[in-house]
């Protein structure tokens, strides 16, 4: 089974449609890290929006999505590339709390803060940063960043339904952005449509997310599919890159560090995989400061 990314256009441009599914993504995460129900869930929602911003880009680019507040999580972070990769973390995977339901879940883990939205372009040396409000869940603040960095109404669906043994039963997304000179009478009708669709985690648990969903949304609308790409969980973590973030401790740490005849064992934070540094290493590190 594999997941794609699957872009389409209404025939007369009034919209552009991206739908994803993440289930394989979210089970990914949940057997690499240490999870929490409540951090699996939102993070399988985080690395769904971050698929679904890389969705239209043309070169090969990284976009980091972090966002941060004053509540429990701390952070969370997701981080997608136009290869269709994707990882995610927070500050602590295993956040846990008595969730309130009149609350959004996202508003009481992370809380109040800030998303910054960072894009790398490969090639470039420069990156390219953008900073919104947090507003409501994951998908409303995806919303507002295209609304205020892009200028592009946007709606945003986002759904996670778990499972206790596998993680994640079903999860995916979907995005619709109107295009300039749009019909508004059909987005109107579009509008009402995404408010009254289902849950997108429980649609793609059933098994026929997809079906379902482009079927309810777009019934007698001329919808032409564009381009797929395919999705999966994976990290770009190596030793050569742990080394280089060993390196840049000051020297008086590397000193310390150097200390234990075993070395050092770094664990990536994305994805738990152990590193080894040796003393030896630790030891040139400290005599190139």
């Amino acid at each position: 089974m594999t997941e794609k990314i699957r872009r389409y256009m209404h025939e007369d441009g009034t919209f552009k449609v991206v739908l994803v599914e993440s289930t394989l993504i979210g089970r990914a995460a949940y057997d690499r890290l240490a999870c929490s129900p409540i951090t699996l869930t939102l993070l399988t929602q985080a690395m769904t929006g971050a698929l679904l911003l890389i969705s239209d880009l043309k070169v090969e680019t990284t976009t980091q999505l972090k966002f941060e507040g004053d509540g429990p999580m701390g952070y969370l972070v997701a981080e997608a590339n136009s290869l269709g990769e994707v990882r995610g973390t927070a500050k602590d995977p295993a956040t846990a709390f008595d969730p309130k339901p009149d609350v959004g879940l996202f508003q009481q883990a992370v809380g109040n803060g800030l998303l910054q939205v960072t894009r790398r372009i490969k090639g470039v040396d420069d990156l390219y940063n953008s900073v919104v409000h947090i507003e409501g869940e994951v998908a409303q603040t995806l919303s507002r960043y295209f609304l205020d960095s892009q200028q592009i109404p946007t709606g945003i669906r986002l759904g996670c339904k778990l499972d206790p043994e596998i993680g994640v039963k079903g999860a995916g997304g979907l995005m619709i952005q109107a295009m300039p000179g749009a019909n508004e009478n059909l987005l109107f009708v579009l509008e009402n449509r995404l408010m009254e669709l289902g849950d997108l985690g429980e649609l793609f648990a059933a098994g026929n997310g997809e079906e379902a969903i482009m079927d309810f949304l777009f019934e007698d609308m001329p919808i032409k599919h564009l381009a797929d790409t395919e999705t999966r969980f994976h990290c770009g973590c190596s030793m050569e890159r742990m080394v280089r973030v060993v390196a840049a401790l000051p020297k008086d740490e590397l000193e310390d560090l150097a200390k234990d005849p075993a070395g050092i064992t770094i664990n990536c934070n994305f994805c738990r995989t152990p590193f080894q540094i040796d003393r030896d290493t630790l030891l040139v590190l400290r005599d190139e400061k």
